[in-house]
């Protein structure tokens, strides 16, 4: 709940999720934003004409939201989600917004199947942040193995060409987010990453 604000429905976010939620929600503004959760995260990357509900534009990640009554999905703003999760959410945002721009450094150690596989260091942010995204994601492409962080990156023949990785050097990656609902769209997310780019780093 934004501060300042009160019971009264008004804006163009509330009347908006007021059309589908129960109409016992509809004359209060604290029920009607009960009656939402969050169900996934997606970067949209850099498209444009994505606009919020609330009228804001721009939006990099997009926040689906579903009515636990009405069973209907819509999504919101990195923003406007604040009005309907913990204060956790926006940390989780905050840590997919800089593994986007400023990347995460790993050493390559080489193809697992369809995934170039990059061991991390203990302070990598997806390990520092591993129990946050454990927290919202029912699987990741970060794990530990034989006493190693390891990650698992999927990524076109563009964006990281075969031959210019080498296994043993360290390399800096941007990466985006991708999550993917379970069946029926229950449950938790599971969480992959996509190399938006790739340069070399000295570890």
């Amino acid at each position: 709940m934004p501060k300042g604000s009160n019971n009264r429905l008004g804006g163009r976010l509330p009347k908006f999720l007021s059309r589908y939620s129960t109409p016992k929600a509809k004359q209060d503004i604290k029920k009607l934003f009960a009656q939402w959760i969050l169900v996934e995260v997606r970067d949209a990357g850099h498209k444009k004409n994505l606009i919020c509900p609330c009228g804001r534009s721009g939006l990099r990640y997009l926040c689906f939201i579903r009515n636990v009554e009405t069973k209907i999905q819509t999504y919101v703003g990195s923003t406007c989600i604040r009005h309907f999760c913990n204060k956790m959410v926006p940390k989780l945002l905050k840590l997919l917004e800089s593994l986007s721009m400023q990347g995460v450094t790993g050493k390559y150690l080489g193809k697992a199947g369809k995934f170039h596989k990059f061991q991390l260091k203990d302070k990598a942010k997806v390990v520092k942040y591993y129990k946050l995204l454990s927290s919202f994601f029912s699987k990741l492409p970060v794990y530990r193995q034989n006493g190693v962080w390891e990650m698992r990156v999927a990524s076109s023949k563009s964006r990281v060409p075969k031959d210019k990785l080498r296994p043993g050097y360290w390399y800096n990656l941007k990466l985006g987010p991708v999550t993917r609902t379970g069946i029926n769209n229950k449950g938790r997310p599971a969480l992959m990453f996509f190399a938006d780019g790739i340069r070399s780093s000295r570890g």
